[in-house]
């Protein structure tokens, strides 16, 4: 029940912006706790929101089983939700971390990289956001129910490593995001590798819509402009995972190239029964569909023993043999 930052009222916002930069671990660590809020900071900044004065490790790291419900950014009610936003950028790990059995917490309208305008780079060394080691059903971006649902979008840019990595994680929802790009979705600020990178023991996480007809459109993603894949799912247990309306290697609005460096998805090392476009089932079947354009490399990229049973499906048309 702790707040760290502005409670979102509208008055006097900014001025309940705290800045936590400098520090040699952590900016903010919660650990073992529930419910609490990080909202309006500028964490691993300057005042200006332009230089970086790097926290050691992340930025914010939430961390351990009974750290559940917590909330880094926007509430995403209408009121406000800008100013609850967190610039989270220049730390020397990653941007935000949830680990080690941290479930149902919340990251959104958050600026992960840029500076405070969203239009420069100011990355993170390492991921902007990183989700690992059994931290379930967690959600980074918009939760889709038609109410500010833009507002919720985080902006994931400009960071050494991954935009998000999802590692022996699952049932993880990834929507609405911008990730390597800036915040008018239209310009490339490319992460270093993998716009979103999925392996090892990661299984039913959602990247994009959920395709039940509410909000489908502001759920996709812009995944475009890094400098490996758009989407990697790799490793044995990668499994059962779904891309489903996603601008992959385009602009926001699906007509412009922004291109990711590598291919549009990666899929290999044994990832298995995963699902990239719509399930066919009648609803939303043309929002589910993933638009995979101007990359570097193959569109889709299905290799190695294994790497089996994947369905890229357009409104019920199973291709399921896109290799190289």
């Amino acid at each position: 029940g702790t707040r760290i930052g502005t409670n979102g009222d509208g008055v006097g916002d900014a001025a309940e912006r705290n800045l936590i930069s400098g520090n040699l671990w952590n900016g903010c660590s919660i650990g073992h706790a529930a419910n609490n809020v990080v909202a309006g900071n500028f964490i691993g900044t300057d005042l200006s929101g332009t230089v970086a004065i790097a926290n050691g490790i992340a930025g914010v790291n939430v961390s351990g089983s009974d750290s559940q419900s917590n909330r880094v950014g926007t509430n995403g009610d209408g009121v406000s939700d800008a100013a609850e936003g967190n610039l989270i950028s220049g730390n020397l790990g990653d941007g935000v971390i949830f680990r080690v059995y941290a479930a149902d917490n919340v990251l959104a309208g958050n600026l992960i990289g840029t500076d405070a305008s969203g239009t420069g780079a100011l990355g993170n060394h390492e991921s902007g956001v990183r989700v690992a080691s059994g931290a379930n059903v967690n959600r980074i971006g918009t939760n889709g129910d038609g109410s500010a649902d833009a507002a919720e979008r985080n902006v994931i840019s400009a960071n050494g490593g991954d935009g998000v990595c999802i590692s022996y994680a699952s049932e993880n929802v990834v929507a609405g995001n911008y990730i390597g790009t800036d915040v008018s979705g239209t310009v490339a600020l490319g992460n270093k590798r993998y716009g979103v990178d999925i392996v090892w023991d990661s299984s039913l996480n959602l990247v994009g819509t959920n395709g039940d007809g509410v909000a489908d459109a502001a759920e996709a993603n812009v995944i475009a402009g890094n400098g490996s894949a758009g989407i990697n799912l790799q490793g044995d247990g990668a499994v059962s995972n779904v891309l489903a309306g996603n601008f992959i290697g385009t602009d926001v609005t699906g007509t412009l190239p922004l291109g990711n460096q590598g291919a549009g998805i990666d899929i290999h090392g044994g990832a298995s029964a995963n699902r990239i476009g719509t399930d066919a089932n009648g609803v939303a079947d043309a929002a589910e569909r993933n638009v995979i354009s101007a990359n570097g490399d193959d569109g889709v990229c299905i290799t190695a023993a294994g790497t089996e049973h994947n369905v890229v499906a357009i409104e019920g048309v199973d291709t399921r043999a896109i290799t190289r």
